[in-house]
């Protein structure tokens, strides 16, 4: 695989807040003191492992983990949630891989309809890394950079920054740096073998499991999709224009489930 450049488009940077205007806040211990936390901020705890909504535990993960840091608006004393998510677009033979459901470690079904998608840790270098991990976790294929025939589209890399309401973590503003990465598996490839079990060469749909740290599995349903029809179905992170366009397929008040 040849060297890999990433072209980045840092649309809607200006809604975006600078360091400046927000204050850290140091990672809670205990559930119970993130608890405590989010009722200093007048945030219902009770909605949380409810529906859509993530668990306490998966929100106290995340923040040790470092996929996601808590800061306090200096203006308004609102509670944000800062997180780089990644959509990974990856493509086979003319399709791209679609997460149509999940159900989570409790027992919730989230329907999901979107790339697959990861967030960057401090253990990733850049999106890239960050990008191949979320196949490796998800999907539990050893993908690696410079695997042959997995190949990044060079040029077809964005990024954009806004704010929104995530329904993962209810009541906190969810602050995205958000970056896309697109992959294709070409036919008759290394990288195609080790798909196989993701329903290749037939694009079949499939399922996977994912253990999560703060117990229990997750399990979630994948499908190929053409582009028109991801497209038409309005699959979140997708995007078949970069840059200009941005990322598509992530309306507003849509976030990626991050």
């Amino acid at each position: 695989m040849p060297s890999i450049s990433t072209k980045c488009c840092m649309c809607g940077l200006s809604g975006a807040m600078s360091r400046s205007q927000t204050r850290p806040v140091p990672c809670p211990k205990t559930e119970d003191a993130l608890c405590t936390l989010l009722k200093g901020h007048s945030i219902d705890i009770a909605l949380y492992g409810q529906g859509k909504a993530k668990p306490i535990g998966t929100l106290l993960r995340e923040l040790k983990e470092g996929s996601c840091r808590l800061e306090v608006d200096r203006k308004t004393g609102h509670l944000l949630r800062s997180v780089e998510p990644v959509f990974v677009q990856l493509m086979y033979q003319g399709k791209v891989l679609v997460e149509k459901a999940q159900i989570l470690a409790n027992g919730n079904r989230r329907e999901r309809n979107m790339l697959l998608a990861e967030k960057v840790e401090p253990c990733d270098a850049n999106s890239m890394a960050a990008a191949l991990r979320g196949i490796r976790e998800e999907l539990q294929v050893e993908v690696y950079e410079g695997l042959k025939g997995l190949v990044r589209v060079v040029g077809e890399d964005d990024t954009f920054v806004e704010q929104m309401e995530s329904a993962s973590y209810p009541g906190i503003t969810a602050a995205y740096t958000t970056h896309r990465v697109k992959l294709e598996i070409q036919l008759e490839s290394e990288a195609e073998g080790l798909f196989k079990s993701c329903g290749l060469p037939d694009c079949r749909p499939f399922e996977t499991d994912e253990d999560k740290l703060e117990g229990g599995t997750q399990h979630m349903f994948w499908e190929w999709m053409t582009l028109d029809e991801a497209a038409a179905s309005g699959v979140k992170g997708f995007a078949i224009v970069s840059c200009q366009s941005s990322l598509t397929g992530v309306p507003k008040g849509q976030p990626g489930g991050a």
